[in-house]
């Protein structure tokens, strides 16, 4: 298994952690758990504290469950630690929004 597989597999338990702490139904897609706007954000604000990469709503919506999030947590990661300029559009200091 490869460092990035490690990492992404790494995320994906503490992302999962971090779900079930807030939604004790921690089997299915988000709202299927009993999640709503407050614990939606309480979520986001966790991983922003755990890792400093900022999700969205629409990336917790749109996951099938607490791994998919979590890839979608590596996958944010992954593109923040890329060089400066090759990241998201609009973020750093190449884009329009702030550098990290």
């Amino acid at each position: 298994m490869s460092s990035i597989d490690d990492a992404g597999s790494t995320t994906r338990h503490v992302v999962r952690d971090l779900w079930s702490r807030l939604l004790p139904e921690g089997h299915g897609t988000f709202t299927e758990c009993g999640g709503d706007s407050l614990t939606a954000l309480r979520l986001i604000g966790a991983v922003y504290g755990t890792y400093g990469v900022r999700m969205t709503l629409a990336d917790l919506g749109t996951a099938t469950d607490a791994d998919d999030f979590g890839d979608r947590v590596a996958h944010a990661l992954a593109r923040t630690s890329s060089p400066a300029g090759e990241g998201p559009a609009g973020e750093g200091p190449t884009g329009e929004g702030p550098a990290r």
